[in-house]
């Protein structure tokens, strides 16, 4: 399985290149890389590039990152019917905007990102966002709003009752089988 090739990464005794110098005759081994999207050194340097080229492209205003995560107990359904994450991001998405459209009437900006696995390689979806703190009015001006809720608090409410709204919208499952 690729996914499990990068436990393996950077080690030689998966293979290596040998690098002898002509002048001193100094030796090197230089082992091979998995070249997966899962290992943390190989898709580094995509990670950076990436970076790099959104640097350019986002506003030059504050930012916050914001992570909204699934309950424990709802889990198994979404790895079950995979087809509601992309719905899952959007709503997250739309939460974000919404809150900021209410509270200061502003679109803001947001980058959003589905990341399935947790640290521990375990199913355990999640949406990142990278949020303006603030936005564009309808004027098309742009007008600060540095403040989120905490979401435990403020939203959880709100995101506990999409996830289930999305379950029952015919999307998804009742007691286990598809409806």
């Amino acid at each position: 399985m690729k996914q499990r090739g990068f436990f393996q990464c950077g080690h030689s005794k998966n293979g290596f290149k040998l690098f002898v110098c002509e002048g001193c005759h100094d030796v090197r081994k230089v082992p091979y890389w998995c070249k997966g999207r899962f290992c943390t050194t190989c898709s580094l340097g995509e990670s950076e590039e990436w970076s790099r080229l959104l640097m350019e492209d986002v506003l030059q205003v504050n930012h916050r990152h914001v992570i909204f995560t699934i309950d424990e107990g709802l889990r198994d359904i979404f790895l079950l019917h995979r087809h509601l994450l992309k719905p899952l991001m959007d709503e997250a998405a739309r939460l974000i905007s919404d809150f900021f459209g209410k509270k200061a009437k502003v679109k803001p900006g947001i980058i959003a990102g589905l990341h399935t696995f947790g640290s521990r390689v375990n199913f355990n979806p999640h949406v990142h966002m990278l949020v303006t703190m603030g936005g564009i009015t309808k004027k098309g001006e742009w007008k600060g709003y540095d403040f989120i809720p905490l979401l435990p608090t403020a939203c959880a409410y709100f995101w506990t009752i999409m996830q289930i709204t999305l379950m029952n919208s015919g999307h998804c499952v009742r007691a286990g089988v598809d409806s």
